[in-house]
């Protein structure tokens, strides 16, 4: 059998804006929302145009990008426009060809991977398949 006992309404809620106000003040400062985390795939393709830049002082055509992954085309429109997504490269609007952009999220994770130096002047990573 359970007993009510009467409170008064405004002890209960200054007892509540006490404990709101009170964990407000605890409150860490926000979190910065966490880096995306790329498959191998998607981390394989942001490289290839990390290289391809580097090498050729542009970026490589879709085609390029299927060619040097041995996929479809269409698969490699669905892991650029995954890393787009996850806001690790862009698409110059000014241009129809040839168009991708490395953002710094894009190459920060490559650096972190270490897929290329810090320096980001020689590429680490190689598409050729040596032993």
């Amino acid at each position: 059998m359970s007993v009510l006992i009467p409170v008064a309404k405004n002890v209960v809620t200054a007892q509540v804006a006490d404990l709101i106000n009170q964990s407000q003040d605890d409150v860490t400062p926000s979190i910065p929302p966490e880096k995306p985390v790329l498959t191998n795939k998607q981390a394989l393709c942001l490289s290839f145009i990390y290289t391809y830049r580097v090498n050729n002082e542009r970026s490589p055509s879709e085609a390029e990008v299927a060619e040097s992954m041995g996929v479809t085309q269409q698969t490699a429109r669905s892991f650029l426009q995954a890393l787009q997504k996850k806001k690790c490269i862009r698409r110059d609007r000014k241009k129809v060809r040839r168009n991708l952009i490395i953002t710094k999220l894009g190459e920060e994770l490559l650096t972190k991977a270490r897929v290329i130096d810090t320096s980001g002047q020689m590429p680490l990573f190689s598409t050729g398949s040596g032993a």
